[in-house]
């Protein structure tokens, strides 16, 4: 009986994720499968990253669609929708689940563009107000989700240390 309910629940959230996935394909419908999924889970990590402290200023929003247009091959109309309904779908369900985005990029990309993802992820969540301590620990989990290393974290979290909320008095 449990078992079934937890199975049930699990598969509606699977759906959740696959209808923003669904969405983007319905409003994208010539754009390439690699590229928007790739694409659709950067901006899920970028727009869990800015909303980790249950806000999502306008710096991090406008530094997630900087990101986007630098990382793929979407013109900025298209930018904007992926953006947009990642930011609708955070803030619907309070989370995002991340691992089906890490598990993607981790099995798609090098490991010099997976660190290069985790680059992005610092300079959103120092776009506004610094990186706070739950930002911080948002990348510490993706990090790992990314398979990527420490030390890849501490390099990462470098590029960004005088953002860094925890070492500001």
């Amino acid at each position: 009986m449990v078992w079934n309910r937890l199975k049930a629940e699990l598969f509606f959230k699977q759906q959740e994720k696959m209808s923003l996935y669904q969405k983007l394909r319905n409003n994208l419908p010539n754009t390439d499968e690699l590229k928007l999924k790739r694409t659709l889970a950067l901006a899920g990590l970028l727009t869990s990253v800015a909303f980790s402290d249950l806000k999502m200023s306008q710096a991090e929003k406008m530094q997630i669609e900087s990101a986007l247009k630098s990382w793929s091959a979407l013109n900025p109309e298209e930018i904007n929708l992926v953006t947009l309904m990642s930011e609708q779908e955070i803030k619907e369900l309070s989370a995002l689940e991340t691992h089906f985005y890490t598990d993607f990029l981790a099995n798609h990309l090098t490991v010099e563009e997976r660190y290069h993802v985790l680059l992005i992820l610092f300079s959103v969540a120092a776009a506004s107000e610094g990186v706070s301590v739950l930002e911080a620990e948002e990348i510490r989990v993706l990090c790992k989700g990314l398979l990527l290393e420490h030390k890849h974290f501490i390099a990462a979290q470098s590029s960004v240390k005088e953002s860094l909320n925890s070492l500001k008095g």
